[in-house]
């Protein structure tokens, strides 16, 4: 007998089939869930205008489902649909308030992105008049062309939108189904969800011509016919005391500053809890990003007990710690002691209130591509997971440098990227007058090295260990976190203490566990390595140290205080064994375990102050043999330094004028405002006096990356050039779209200078008025808010800008300030 339909109809009717069986599914699974979303009946081609599935829950309210695997804006597919989602809502058995309408569609398309945040503004705001000025002008328009398919012609807005705030709509894709949906949809078993699915589906295929009702007894029953047998999965509360004790490594990260010192909570905290709560599932995951130093971790500390403060359920996971040798998603869930997977756990626990998942210090697992790659895999693949469970956020914490230069880190989407700032100097001084430290009286380079709050904790401790006759002695030279951990290894590290061990013993104790974890490529080292009959005699300069504060217990092991000790350490050992990083790199096989080695060792030489640190730089610079990965590594790492030397500005200055090395250093000094205090003057005239190509393609990029950050500076070099030439004009507007933090009124004088300057085709031609306008702030300038009241919504909805524009003409800048209300 010939199959119905074509293969596209096949392939439509196994998807309906495939929705189906995932909520028959979830009829048997035992996770606990609320009564509005446990299914208690399935039935499918059911005798109603919505005939897909229907879904009964346990609050009696039921969920209509029309499915379609690919449907296009205006076919006769979507017409039928939204005439059949009308027909259905306007029934006496649908309960309005109650009863929901699903379109599942298993190919994206742009218009179905914007219909589901469409219908979830319809559903969450207080009234049409609210909603209506929320929606732009293409949900306006969406709104009305759905409207006339219901009515046959545009009639009220407002049932219009009371219609839609019972739609909701799911973009399920056969991928996301198997990927996201069937670990947590199906039950446990003895069985792979895989093979559950599928005896489902061939189930709701067997039972959809008889217009089939699927019950959870009647599912169990199948199952048990078939060899399936259903385990009960841990309760709620299990689930919980899981999570809770997984977080509690994070949760006992030491907070305070030194050894007794006060703990500063940071503003940070706040925007990840307002995130957590205010974004969308789409937009689910979000990085704390900054440099080494800035206090990350106890970041995520208080934000694992503000979230918690919120209302969340918070799976907080210290990845240096808890994630060191894992290997494979098995090791990943018994490094964390959870009865099930990740995903898993947090799936059953987010279908009962939102869940938070924080990874602290992915860094630690990447460290430039070098160690722990299948730790960084598991946890990255376990991400992917997690941002597709609705009501989940997650959010990791990573260094600037790592992110941009592991390509696996580069890879991930984030929504959102937090950013710590430095201490302010009334925190630090607040700080040290507690410790009858006058922060005033410390030298400039000293006062901004101790705005960095690992900087002021080593700073602390090093005080704490002195007397206070001599507390402030030989710290005022402290310039650099290398000085610092000189000092560190001087005042406690080898501190007299006639009734602790040895010295000597200590330093072995760090050699050990250096030399194990750059051989083995883990972040920590097993206890094991003092236990054997050679190293016995050690333990007591183990604990010694833990007690100190030089250790930590990470596991069944110890990890270092902080990462940078680990790269001061074998830097340190590197460099006594009087190698040269230069000779030894390129000598060997230059592969990804080179990159670490060729970071921390030019880091403790740059610290340190030798003469070999230029030396080496010009070397590894200039080798031909360096291969490129490694090459950009160097330039990547060159570019990050915040405060260049003088002697490092004189060899910047020849990679700049190189036009084949120009284009990378460029790139690599990108948002780092110490390069740039380098380049003003003469240096950045040359820049700009460059070819076309050259501008294009490298100097104007480069400003771009530095206008957020120094935006007078950019205006300034700018402004000069408006008017020159068209080509000019549109190299303005682009720099001025970069914009995200509109905070000079230089910049806004500029752009209003702009405006008057092009033609209206030029600036429509270039598409960029919309990145400028968009990023514009709704506080704190009179001008700008006026354009926003009178015609930026306007402007955003019918793609117009002349409104905007002739608000400008009779309006200078110059009579406002950035600081009116």
């Amino acid at each position: 007998m010939a199959e119905r339909g074509g293969p596209a109809a096949q392939a439509g009717i196994h998807y309906q089939n495939s929705v189906s069986a995932l909520y028959v599914g979830r009829m048997c699974d035992a996770a606990p869930r609320p009564d509005r979303g446990r299914a208690v009946e399935v039935r499918v081609e059911a005798p109603t205008e919505v005939d897909d599935t229907v879904v009964r829950f346990a609050d009696e309210h039921r969920t209509y489902i029309q499915v379609k695997l690919d449907v296009r804006q205006g076919d006769r597919a979507w017409r039928k649909l939204w005439k059949d989602f009308d027909a259905q809502f306007r029934r006496e058995v649908f309960e309005r308030g109650q009863d929901r309408l699903l379109l599942c569609v298993g190919t994206f398309r742009p218009e179905h992105q914007e219909l589901r945040q469409l219908c979830r503004r319809a559903a969450t705001s207080e009234d049409c008049e609210e909603l209506w000025d929320r929606l732009t002008s293409p949900e306006q328009a969406l709104v009305r062309e759905i409207d006339s398919i219901r009515s046959g012609s545009v009639g009220e807005t407002d049932d219009a939108l009371e219609f839609l705030s019972h739609v909701d709509v799911e973009i399920w894709t056969p991928q996301h189904i198997e990927d996201a949906l069937l670990p947590t949809w199906m039950p446990d078993s003895n069985a792979p969800p895989t093979v559950v699915f599928g005896l489902l589906r061939d189930q709701v295929a067997s039972e959809a011509g008889r217009r089939g009702r699927f019950t959870s007894s009647l599912v169990r029953q199948l199952l048990e016919e078939s060899g399936i047998s259903l385990t009960v999965p841990p309760d709620a509360d299990s689930l919980r005391a899981s999570v809770t004790m997984c977080s509690a490594v994070l949760r006992q990260h030491k907070s305070n500053l030194g050894n007794t010192g006060p703990h500063i909570r940071r503003g940070v905290v706040e925007e990840i809890v307002a995130w957590a709560r205010e974004t969308s599932d789409e937009k689910n995951a979000a990085v704390l990003l900054d440099s080494a130093g800035m206090g990350k971790t106890v970041v995520m500390r208080d934000a694992l007990d503000a979230l918690e403060v919120a209302g969340f359920t918070v799976l907080a996971i210290k990845a240096d710690q808890q994630l060191s040798g894992v290997a494979t998603q098995e090791d990943f869930r018994e490094a964390l002691g959870l009865p099930d997977s990740v995903e898993a756990v947090v799936g059953r626990l987010a279908a009962l209130g939102p869940v938070a998942v924080l990874v602290d210090q992915v860094d630690a697992l990447s460290l430039s591509l070098a160690r722990d790659q299948k730790a960084l895999n598991a946890v990255l693949g376990t991400v992917a997971k997690l941002r597709l469970i609705p009501n989940v956020r997650v959010l990791f914490s990573c260094r600037s440098f790592d992110l941009n230069n592991d390509p696996r880190l580069k890879r991930v989407e984030v929504a959102r990227r937090f950013a710590l700032p430095q201490l302010a100097e009334e925190e630090v001084a607040g700080v040290l007058r507690a410790k009858d430290i006058d922060f005033v009286t410390l030298s400039p380079a000293t006062r901004e090295l101790l705005r960095v709050p690992l900087h002021l904790d080593l700073f602390l401790r090093i005080l704490e260990e002195r007397s206070t006759s001599s507390a402030g002695r030989g710290t005022d030279g402290v310039s650099t976190l290398q000085d610092l951990y000189a000092l560190l290894w001087r005042e406690v590290i080898l501190a007299p203490d006639p009734e602790g061990p040895p010295a000597h013993q200590r330093e072995q104790v760090l050699r050990l566990m250096t030399d194990y974890m750059d051989r083995e490529r883990r972040t920590s080292a097993p206890q094991s390595i003092f236990s054997r009959l050679d190293t016995r005699y050690l333990d007591g300069a183990t604990r010694w140290l833990a007690s100190a504060g030089i250790l930590v217990r990470s596991g069944a092991g110890w990890s270092f205080l902080h990462q940078t000790f680990f790269d001061y350490c074998y830097a340190r050992q590197f460099v006594d064994s009087g190698e040269s990083l230069s000779e030894v790199i390129l000598a060997g096989d230059q592969g990804l375990f080179a990159r670490p080695q060729l970071v921390q060792v030019l880091a403790y030489l740059r610290g340190s102050g030798s003469p070999e640190f230029l030396r080496e730089l010009n070397l590894l610079f200039r080798a031909e043999g360096l291969r490129f990965h490694l090459k950009e590594l160097l330039f990547g790492w060159f570019g990050t330094l915040a405060d260049p030397t003088d002697a490092e500005w004189l060899l910047a200055r020849r990679l700049i004028a190189d036009p084949a090395t120009r284009p990378r250093f460029l790139k690599a000094m990108g948002a780092n405002p110490g390069w740039f205090a380098c380049l003003r003057g003469r240096p950045i005239e040359d820049l700009l006096a460059q070819d076309d190509e050259v501008l294009d393609a490298e100097v104007v990029p480069y400003l771009a990356s530095m206008v957020d950050i120094e935006q007078e500076g950019v205006v300034g070099l700018l402004r000069p050039f408006l008017g020159r030439s068209d080509r000019w004009n549109a190299r303005v507007l682009w720099v001025l779209g970069r914009i995200r933090d509109w905070h000079t009124l230089a910049a806004f004088e500029l752009f209003e200078q702009l405006l008057r300057e092009m033609p209206a085709s030029e600036i429509e031609a270039t598409h960029e008025l919309d990145e400028v306008v968009k990023a514009f702030p709704r506080e704190g300038c009179r001008l700008i808010r006026l354009v926003l009241d009178r015609s930026l919504d306007a402007y955003l909805k019918s793609g117009g800008w002349r409104q905007y524009r002739g608000l400008l003409k009779d309006m200078p800048l110059h009579d406002y300030t950035l600081q009116e209300a």
